[in-house]
């Protein structure tokens, strides 16, 4: 199945930057909102704008971690106000955050795989959210 991937430039403040830092891809009826490296507030704008990209095409999310090396409650709030969506407008939301990694870390310190599990691969979240019932 083909794919698309836009990048989001809304980090274009910082010039130093990576612009592939937050991509958003289309797969298998999902919207795959990838991070890759550091994310804090300076990006929180660029993901929230991922957000809104991947809105404009399903009302599933991925949330893919497995290439980020840090994030803070900035990326955390993105992802509850996403699952709130979601659960609003009867769509999912699925997190790849593989165990051991920085992102997986800080999720479960602040519980949010309470509220949205953790997938070790992005084949095995998109399997969740795309599975009845």
């Amino acid at each position: 199945m083909a794919s698309s991937i836009v990048f989001i430039s809304a980090i274009l403040e910082d010039p130093l930057a990576d612009p592939e830092a937050v991509s958003v891809e289309q797969v298998e009826g999902a919207s795959v909102i990838a991070l890759r490296g550091e994310h804090d507030l300076s990006t929180g704008p660029a993901i929230e704008a991922a957000c809104d990209s991947a809105w404009a095409h399903s009302s599933s999310i991925v949330f893919d971690l497995a290439g980020a090396t840090f994030i803070d409650s900035t990326v955390v709030g993105v992802m509850v106000s996403a699952r709130r969506r979601a659960a609003e407008s009867g769509g999912s939301v699925a997190v790849v955050a593989p165990a051991g990694g920085p992102p997986a870390r800080v999720l479960t310190l602040v519980g949010i795989n309470d509220v949205l599990p953790l997938h070790e691969t992005r084949d095995e979240a998109l399997r969740t959210i795309s599975a009845p019932g």
